[in-house]
């Protein structure tokens, strides 16, 4: 009997690999076998959680190339690193675009026609498209995996970038909701000038039209110009008041509670204290400068709270080394396990990603939200409205401004019981797992 084949084709981001893996659990548990092709610098993390993994294009990307993929939101970048920065990164899809219409793609197109997947599982807009576009010929089955809300324009709704909450449908929010749209599509022209034509360079070889992705949506315009299948990573009622988009389905927390996670010195907790857990994810945003200043506040307002044990990890910005004094109450890491340590924390501090989000929803966490950049906007402006904790202006940020927000969560209960509500919506499409019978509906 044949055993249906789901492949995961990600580009390297780690809250959609995390994502991706409660997935391709769920879709194992249900007799499906899963294989994974991406970039090199995906590979550790997906075979230490225990699947096959196939690089490809690796000479193109060696390790550690997946930082030049990714654009910093243009409005912490600032105006002259953008222009020395945005070149650099457009020159070196422009020399892979033509690599892969010189034949570059064969090695892709073989590995896939080697693999034989039933369903392709794609995620990493826009870039992955090029991979779609390869895959196409083949005529194989997919569907697209977001691990971050993609509203449509002319749905009411705002970009996810943007920090607006809609309540009342007044002209003025209507046209406030507008400006943000218009300033979205300025932000993405800039940061993805150029990156059009490279996309129909490889459409014109297949003989595919440039719109080949994009397809009648009720008349909402979508935020992807793809055409496949749009699963969400969330329950419909994260959102502000979910619309219905052709083609675009919510599938519940992702949420892989049995992933392989990073060492801790679990020794270090001091129990009898309530924790607080912070952490700003793995996107660089802002300068060293400007980092070794925000951690030395949270440290600051941390020996302040002498009541709280702090667990704070400083990701890639930033190394833990560089600070000589920690406060005794700190436990400060590179990386932490987050989905073991949420289970015994109090309050989240966050830069509002939605894997972080979600998790902490699960475990029933109220957050303190600082959002960064691009769509922990939008994800703040969802919690504020649902009340499952507090957002925040990291540009505010000072000890009695922390110290207030914190107490804030601490001390009213309505945030601890609208994260309990919600935590009932997710726990509820985590049992009912829509995602799984979704694909095993496209599989039949």
């Amino acid at each position: 009997m044949h055993k249906p084949l789901i492949l995961f084709v990600i580009l390297h981001e780690i809250s959609v690999l995390n994502a991706s893996f409660r997935l391709a659990r769920d879709l194992e548990n249900s007799g499906k076998e899963i294989r994974y092709v991406g970039l090199l610098d995906s590979e550790e993390i997906v075979r230490s959680n225990g699947y096959a993994y196939s690089p490809v294009f690796q000479e193109q990307f060696p390790l550690g190339s997946a930082t030049k993929l990714g654009f910093e939101d243009l409005s912490q970048l600032g105006f002259l690193r953008y222009i020395r920065v945005f070149p650099e990164r457009l020159a070196l899809f422009r020399s892979f675009t033509e690599y892969l219409v010189a034949g570059g793609d064969g090695e892709f197109i073989e590995l896939l026609r080697g693999i034989n997947p039933d369903i392709i599982v794609f995620s990493g807009s826009p870039y992955i498209e090029w991979a779609m576009l390869m895959a196409y010929p083949l005529k194989k089955k997919a569907v697209y995996l977001h691990a971050t809300f993609s509203p449509c324009e002319n749905s009411g709704l705002p970009p996810a970038s943007s920090e607006i909450i809609p309540v009342g449908g007044s002209v003025l929010e209507k046209l406030r909701i507008l400006l943000a749209w218009k300033r979205k599509k300025i932000v993405d022209k800039m940061k993805f000038a150029g990156f059009g034509s490279c996309t129909k360079r490889l459409a014109d070889k297949y003989g595919l039209k440039t719109n080949i992705y994009r397809h009648d949506t009720g008349g909402y315009k979508k935020n992807v110009g793809i055409t496949l299948p749009e699963l969400f990573a969330f329950p419909p009622e994260f959102d502000f008041s979910p619309v219905k988009v052709p083609g675009q389905y919510f599938i519940g927390p992702l949420v892989c509670h049995e992933r392989r996670e990073p060492d801790f010195p679990w020794q270090k907790l001091d129990g009898s204290r309530p924790l607080i857990y912070c952490t700003f994810g793995t996107h660089v945003w802002f300068s060293h400068e400007r980092y070794k200043h925000l951690y030395g506040i949270i440290m600051d307002t941390a020996t302040c709270t002498q009541e709280w044990q702090w667990v704070i990890t400083t990701g890639y910005a930033i190394t833990p080394d560089e600070f000589d004094a920690i406060p005794e109450n700190v436990v400060l890491v590179k990386m932490a396990p987050q989905a073991n340590l949420l289970k015994k924390a109090n309050i989240m501090i966050s830069h509002g990603g939605t894997s972080t989000i979600s998790e902490c929803i699960i475990n029933g966490v109220p957050i303190i939200v600082l959002p960064m950049g691009d769509d922990q906007y939008g994800n703040a402006a969802r919690i504020a409205y649902h009340g499952i904790g507090v957002r925040g202006d990291i540009k505010k940020l000072s000890i009695p401004y922390l110290l207030n927000l914190i107490k804030i969560v601490d001390v009213s209960s309505y945030f601890r019981s609208q994260v309990k509500l919600m935590q009932e919506k997710f726990l509820e499409m985590e049992v009912k797992k829509p995602g799984v019978k979704l694909i095993n509906s496209l599989l039949n």
